[in-house]
């Protein structure tokens, strides 16, 4: 099922589809960051998104002018299985302000072990594995929220300048997904950890944003 968020704003951009990657293998042993590749259950995933977006571009008839990945592995393999559904050769683009937050030190590191951080003392209780949004260290590299917040927000503004309201369909991550959806439903960074803590996209997830 696609979730339409439709908050109207002129700079956003419109008929914006993101998808959460499909299962990945680091999805699997809950590290941190790094570059997988999709499990089987992974490809099947993505190919029912690919099912979903056809249907619901089918009943508009009008196909995406951009294809977009994060230059990752997991981002990558999702979208060309979406493609080959779509049966479109439409270049795919990547674009890599869809990141995920960047770890720094704890990049590709078990969950485990990020958990030990002396920054999340405490909040694992409250927050479970959500509580890394809370992650605070800029002496282990890794990116504020406020960064990433901006760095999202401003490659969908161009999005909506280099394409207007044409379909453009990427695949982010679970994070990125938070913020785009944050950007959508009130367009600013207020109370951003607890807000990002709160909810965990599934795989192949879809939004439609705009």
């Amino acid at each position: 099922m696609i979730t339409e968020i439709s908050r109207y704003s002129s700079e956003l951009k419109k008929n914006f589809y993101f998808v959460r990657h499909a299962q990945s293998e680091a999805n699997v042993l809950l590290t941190g960051g790094g570059d997988s590749n999709l499990t089987n259950l992974g490809i099947q995933q993505a190919k029912d998104a690919g099912i979903e977006l056809r249907t619901c571009f089918n009943s508009t008839r009008v196909l995406p002018k951009a294809l977009i990945h994060t230059g990752f592995n997991r981002t990558i393999q999702t979208l060309q299985e979406i493609s080959g559904v779509l049966e479109t050769n439409i270049k795919h683009d990547e674009m890599s302000e869809f990141r995920e937050r960047e770890l720094g030190t704890y990049e590709g590191k078990g969950l485990n072990e990020i958990l030990l951080a002396p920054e999340l003392k405490g909040l694992f209780e409250k927050f479970g594995q959500s509580c890394v949004w809370f992650l605070e260290s800029k002496e282990q590299g890794v990116e504020p929220l406020l960064t990433m917040f901006n760095r999202i927000l401003g490659v969908i503004k161009s999005l909506q300048v280099m394409y207007g309201d044409a379909p453009v369909v990427a695949v982010g991550h679970a994070g990125s997904m938070k913020v785009v959806r944050k950007i959508y439903e009130d367009g600013n960074s207020d109370n951003l950890a607890n807000y990002l803590s709160g909810f965990v996209p599934k795989n192949c997830e879809v939004y439609k944003l705009g």
